[in-house]
This record gives structure tokens, C-alpha cells and sequence, in this order.
């Protein structure tokens, strides 16, 4: 079996439509009213390794030996209840995942070393398959209050407890240990935490964010991993508390590719200068208030239908109400 490398698990941080219309970093107003760009001034994005010429051939190289099915393979996950190594010598599949309900084998008391090992062997599987392109399958684990589904990992409270302990060096702390338990077991990557501001009891997981008030909210995500904001809704929603309690805001409609769309527009290119404006508009006018008037009623809106910003835009607004 070939060694695998050390890697550190990622300790994801999802953010839940909580983002808020800010200036455009670096623009502001000239003289005669035409917006003047700074670039100078616009938020650096860490970390942002420097261009490398050697891996951006490897890069070239390894995305033109790909066939198409190992393409459409990386933006595939499945469960481990589904898949067993050896079928990723069959299907290259870019991920797989353990839910909550799923364990190496269907032994729900499997030890740490049984999920070392079929770590391992999902590693070795997918780069042992007949043509392999030479990238490993990542693995994805629920481990949301803890690496929960391991007999012996840490348990911590959900984050409607860790809300409401006020303690944001506690939650970071928490995050560094959940992250250490995960990394032991072989696996990449943690689907936690989550910064969300429930404010409907009967959403069935409240559990899962930290408060209903934004304040607090916006606090104690300051102590966790950086994260992009970003709201995907079918429809306006007034949620004029959480736009002023974050940083940016950005609204991504369904049904569409919304996550291909927004990081285009997000990530800057190797030079850090920007590879994608914003040019989608609102297709519905924003609602100043929760009770979302009728279309067409002619009351008066937070944001006017069209309404949308680009990097160049002086996008400075006051709390909003």
C-alpha cells in the first residue's frame, strides 16, 4: 500500500444566506461623479499562493490527459454506505462522504483504525484505477459537534449551545480539536462548522446555528474560519438584520448553477486582478419589510428591481432599517 501523505483535514465553515451590501472595496466617487477604482486597496485574499509556472503546466498537462467522464467524475460524491474501494476503479468519482448514519462496513462501533484503513484503501483505489489522472479522492465526513460517529472522539454541544456560551475562543478552540480528530482518522474534510441564523423554530435543524440574533451571530463567527457569504433563495426575503450583521451580500437565485456563478465572480485571478465582474441584476424588486408587498403594488422597495452592484460601483449604504 503507498503511503499517503499527511493532509489536513479541512474544517469547512458554510455560511447560510447572511451577507450584507458593502461598499466595493477600493472605489469611490470622483469629481465629476464617475467612479474611481483603487485596486490598490482591495482586500487581499489569504492565503494566495504566487503564480507558479512549473505547476501551471502540471495543472495544463493533467487537465488534458483527463477524459471527460474523470471530469464530470470530480463533482461526484457518494456515501460510503453506497460504495465500497473498489468500485472507484470503476467510476473515478472526485469525493466520498460518511453522513451521520453511515460507518466503515455498516459497524456503527467501528474503531478509529477501521476508518484509517478503509481511508486508505479508497486512496489507494483511486489512484490505482486502470488510467487514473493521479488525484485522490477526498473524504468527506458529517462530523458537525465532533468527529461523532468515531467511539471515543470528543462530543461537543451543537452550536445552539456553543451560541449560547458567548465564547468565541471556546468555538475556535473546539473547531482546532474537531479538526486534529478528524485528520487521525484519515479523512480530509469536516462539513462543520456552520455559520446560520435560524430564525424559524420549525426548521428542522436550529440546532445548527449559533443564535437568532445576528449580532451574536456576526461575533462569534469573527472566532471561526473566514467564510463567503452568500444568500440562495427562489424568492426576496427580509432579512435586513443579517445583511447589516455580515459583510458582503450576495443573492444567487434558484434554480441555476449558483456555485459555479458566484465563485467565478469571487476568486481574482493568479495576478489578483479580478477574472469575473458581477453582472447580474435583482430580477425582483427586494422587500423593504417581512411583509412581502404584491407585484406590481407600487409600495416601496428596500432594493428596485435591476438593482445590482460591480467592483467599480460605490456600493456604500447606511444600516439598512
Amino acid at each position: 500500500m503507498k503511503k499517503r501523505p499527511a493532509r489536513v483535514a479541512g474544517y469547512c465553515a458554510g455560511a447560510l444566506a447572511l451577507c450584507a451590501l458593502q461598499p466595493a472595496p477600493g472605489a469611490d466617487l470622483g469629481t465629476a461623479g464617475a467612479a474611481r477604482v483603487h485596486p490598490q486597496r482591495w482586500p487581499k485574499l489569504q492565503p494566495v499562493p504566487p503564480r507558479d509556472e512549473s505547476l501551471e503546466r502540471r495543472l495544463d498537462l493533467l487537465l488534458a490527459r483527463m477524459r471527460p467522464e474523470q471530469k464530470v467524475g470530480q463533482l461526484i460524491q457518494a456515501d460510503i454506505d453506497s460504495i465500497t474501494p473498489d468500485d472507484l476503479r470503476h467510476y473515478p468519482l472526485g469525493s466520498i462522504l460518511n453522513g451521520g448514519n453511515s460507518s466503515p462496513h455498516g459497524d456503527k462501533l467501528a474503531p478509529p483504525r477501521e476508518w484509517l484503513t478503509l481511508a486508505d484503501r479508497f486512496y489507494d483505489a483511486s489512484l490505482g484505477a486502470p488510467g487514473s489522472a493521479g488525484i485522490p479522492a477526498l473524504w468527506g465526513a458529517d462530523a458537525v459537534h465532533g468527529h461523532n460517529n468515531i467511539p471515543g472522539a470528543t462530543i461537543f454541544p451543537h452550536n445552539i449551545g456553543l451560541g449560547a456560551a458567548r465564547d468565541p475562543q471556546l468555538i475556535r478552540r473546539i473547531g482546532q480539536i474537531n479538526a486534529l480528530e478528524v485528520r487521525v482518522t484519515g479523512l480530509d474534510w469536516a462539513f462543520s462548522p456552520t455559520t446560520a441564523v435560524a430564525r424559524d423554530p420549525r426548521w428542522g435543524r436550529t440546532y445548527e446555528s449559533h443564535s437568532q440574533n445576528p449580532a451574536l451571530v456576526r461575533r462569534l463567527r469573527a472566532a471561526q474560519v473566514p467564510v463567503v457569504a452568500v444568500l440562495l433563495s427562489g424568492r426576496p426575503l427580509w432579512v435586513n438584520a443579517e445583511l447589516d450583521a455580515a459583510d458582503s451580500f450576495v443573492a444567487a437565485w434558484l434554480p441555476g448553477p449558483e456555485g459555479e456563478g458566484v465563485a467565478d465572480v469571487l476568486f481574482r485571478a493568479a495576478d489578483g486582478s479580478v477574472r469575473h465582474d458581477f453582472r447580474g441584476k435583482l430580477p425582483f424588486s427586494w422587500p423593504r419589510s417581512a411583509r412581502l408587498p404584491a407585484v406590481g403594488s407600487g409600495e416601496p422597495r428596500l432594493f428596485p428591481y435591476g438593482y445590482g452592484l460591480t467592483y467599480e460601483d460605490d456600493g456604500e449604504l447606511q444600516p439598512l432599517p
